[in-house]
């Protein structure tokens, strides 16, 4: 089953000089994928919470380093929610975000392959920290804002397909019995009754060799 998806790149400003010039740019530079939740599009982080504009203040500040930033289409079905996952007889969500976009990146832009960070918020926060904990080899740190830790399964999947997926994509049995040496950054909030709860489990199952930094917030639910 094919879906036509969009992929956006922001690119850091002595990567745009080099390419101007006639030069060969870098090809060490960070690269991080941002994640949209369910529904919801890859502009949100570019238009509604100014991602780009924000990495270039930070820049000009000298807080972050030149990155390329990567904000791929996680929504390829319509209404139809795979959660990241690759869904029998259905969307490939999870090999076209960590092998089919990480490829080409660094094809495309001539990036050296190396692990990728990777963020994202609500079903993003979910498709980040599963992405990360199942393909260490190209995400080595996941951000989760207001993210969950087992999938929301369509309603439009069958039982017999659902059960299998809630194995496979199981991150508690995961994190516990082979937990991958990650980073993982949770961003969540005691007032958010979408995640919360389903944090607090996932925190407590969490081993080492994961690393994990956990910020809670008060006053704010799921919503920008």
């Amino acid at each position: 089953m094919l879906f036509r998806s969009e992929v956006y790149f922001s690119l850091p400003p002595s990567y745009v000089n080099a390419l101007k010039s006639g030069v060969t740019p870098r090809n060490d530079y960070p690269v991080i994928e941002f994640l949209s939740g369910y529904p919801g599009y890859e502009t949100a982080w570019i238009k509604g919470m100014q991602v780009v504009s924000r990495e270039e203040s930070l820049l000009k500040a000298g807080k972050i380093p030149e990155v390329i930033s990567v904000f791929p289409q996680v929504n390829v079905a319509g209404q139809f929610d795979a959660e990241c996952m690759n869904v029998v007889g259905g969307p490939q969500v999870e090999s076209w975000l960590s092998q089919d976009v990480y490829s080409f990146t660094n094809q495309w832009l001539d990036i050296s392959p190396q692990p990728w960070n990777i963020v994202g918020y609500s079903t993003g926060g979910w498709c980040a920290t599963m992405l990360t904990l199942r393909h260490p080899d190209h995400f080595a740190k996941a951000a989760s804002i207001a993210g969950y830790y087992s999938p929301q399964v369509d309603k439009h999947i069958s039982p017999v397909i659902e059960r299998e997926l809630m194995n496979q994509y199981d991150l508690l049995d995961l994190v516990t019995t082979k937990p991958p040496s990650i980073k993982l950054f949770i961003l969540n909030s005691v007032n958010d009754s979408f995640s919360h709860t389903a944090t607090l489990a996932f925190l407590k199952r969490v081993r080492a060799p994961i690393s994990i930094t956990e910020v809670e917030l008060t006053g704010v639910g799921h919503n920008f």
